[in-house]
């Protein structure tokens, strides 16, 4: 007998071909690697209104597509989605009110072709009807979410308008704009100093305007406050910004800019920390780490508070040949700290709506990725779980139980050559290493060339050991948790005997 082990390295790896993830985990879903280990992801349960029903964000368009969470005055926890035609709030305690702006402009649930005034060139077609599509796709419409004090405060980039939301949860009352703030704005962000900033401000796709400080309805700058404004020198069109460490990150379609806090005269001062590393979207960015993380057009970066840099990524070619392009505007990201994950939900190229994941974990420095229909979401800390959102927009607490919507969480290798492919080995037994045995069942796949056909052994239910009978050159090993369960699977061993290199 020829005990040999699979020492498998954590993360799955799904770049090129099926031999290029040769030892690697290669096709995954709904799972994680901690401590060496790979476990199921935590599973979710209903975030349940004041009825006991689970709560379901609900409108014309009532895909949520933006989400912010935070503790009022009196402590209470509060989380607001946006979507193409409305804004709604959600307590701890299950109230679901629709605070949607009078007048809110409703914008593209999906991506949609450009048609109508600015839909071609001056002069062509008949005047006062709508213009034949040029070609031109126009993305699916999000909002930026943040907080003013206990108050919510937004922008949707159909709109442009700053809204703001006082908390009056009996009325209830609605959002208002702003008043005195610039209108066709891309993004807001509400900085550290108090200053609320509008980006891509007044139809500029470079400005960026802000208000005096604790004072959101002053943006004339004078000598007496610290309103003020400044256009980006940038190729690229302002997409979002967020708090990072030192400052406050702005991302355009080409670069990155770092706004720190001089005080008065000058207030803010901008420099460029990165080039080349264009925001994809608007929500395509995650805090973390006192830095950033978001995808780019074909990868991924990372800003450490100091300098921007490319994340190198093990499963960049799957999710970019993949990812429907259409609709990259629903791209989403979102922080997992518990887990120390960053996690970015995209629609495939067969979808319209999210029905992916890829997430990073910056701890043990690797990727996962698999299925998962949600749009976007907040971190816990507000709340004892993630808040996440599905696109019938039922709202869920993630990583709590281990319930995966009834589908199993499952990993595969790629091939585990036997002597690096020269020779055929048989497998006549394995053992597995694993903290309940039964929780997860192993299943084989052997073929004889990379290309060849494949035959498929098992389910096998683990045992001590679990005796199997395949032959192969190539072989690949499928690990299938039952949902519900918290498997943990470890380091197996195989008992390999050698054959000939026919």
């Amino acid at each position: 007998m020829a005990l040999v082990p699979i020492d498998i390295p954590p993360g799955a790896h799904h770049n090129g071909t099926d031999l290029g993830s040769a030892g690697r985990w290669h096709d995954v879903s709904l799972v994680r690697w901690r401590q060496g280990s790979i476990r199921p992801i935590g599973g979710w349960t209903n975030f349940l209104d004041d009825g006991g029903d689970p709560a379901q964000v609900d409108s014309g368009n009532s895909i949520a597509r933006g989400a912010v969470a935070w503790f009022d005055n009196s402590g209470v926890p509060r989380v607001a989605f946006g979507s193409a035609d409305g804004l709604f709030s959600l307590n701890g305690d299950g109230t679901l009110a629709e605070i949607t702006p009078a007048g809110l402009a409703a914008g593209n649930e999906s991506s949609a072709e450009r048609l109508g005034y600015g839909g071609k060139a001056y002069g062509e077609e008949a005047y006062g009807t709508q213009r034949s599509s040029d070609g031109t796709l126009v993305g699916a419409d999000v909002w930026t979410l943040d907080t003013w004090g206990e108050y919510l405060v937004g922008c949707s980039t159909a709109d442009g308008k700053l809204y703001e939301w006082q908390l009056d949860d009996t009325t209830p009352t609605v959002a208002a704009q702003i008043s005195n703030a610039p209108t066709l704005c891309r993004a807001v962000l509400v900085t550290g100093e108090r200053i609320m900033m509008a980006l891509g401000a007044s139809a500029d796709p470079r400005l960026i305007k802000w208000s005096d400080k604790e004072d959101n309805t002053q943006w004339t700058a004078a000598s007496t406050n610290e309103a003020g404004d400044i256009t980006l020198q940038t190729n690229g069109l302002i997409q979002t910004g967020v708090k990072v460490r030192g400052g406050n990150l702005i991302l355009t379609t080409t670069d990155a800019w770092l706004g720190a806090y001089l005080g008065p005269p000058l207030v803010y001062g901008f420099n460029k920390v990165g080039s080349g590393c264009g925001l994809v979207a608007v929500r395509a960015i995650a805090e973390a780490k006192g830095g950033a993380f978001w995808m780019g057009r074909n990868e991924f970066f990372v800003y450490d508070g100091n300098t921007v840099a490319p994340l190198p990524c093990e499963v960049a070619d799957y999710v970019f040949t993949d990812i429907n392009r259409s609709e990259i505007d629903k791209v989403y990201a979102v922080n997992n700290q518990r887990f120390s994950e960053v996690w970015w939900f995209y629609p495939c190229a067969g979808a319209t709506e999210n029905d992916r994941y890829v997430f990073y974990d910056y701890q043990e420095g690797v990727w996962g990725f698999g299925h998962l229909e949600r749009t976007c979401g907040v971190d816990a800390g507000v709340f004892n779980y993630p808040v996440w959102i599905d696109p019938d927009g039922y709202v869920t607490y993630q990583e709590n139980g281990n319930y995966h919507g009834g589908v199993d969480p499952h990993a595969e290798t790629g091939p585990l050559m036997m002597d690096n492919g020269n020779r055929v080995g048989a497998i006549l037994r394995i053992f597995p290493d694993e903290e309940v045995k039964g929780e997860a069942t192993i299943t084989l796949k052997t073929r004889f060339f990379p290309n060849g056909t494949q035959r498929s052994y098992g389910p096998y239910t683990a045992g001590e050991p679990t005796s199997v009978r395949v032959k192969g050159r190539y072989i690949t090993m499928r690990l299938d948790g039952a949902d519900g369960t918290n498997f943990r699977v470890g380091r197996y061993g195989m008992d390999v005997r050698g054959g000939s290199g026919r």
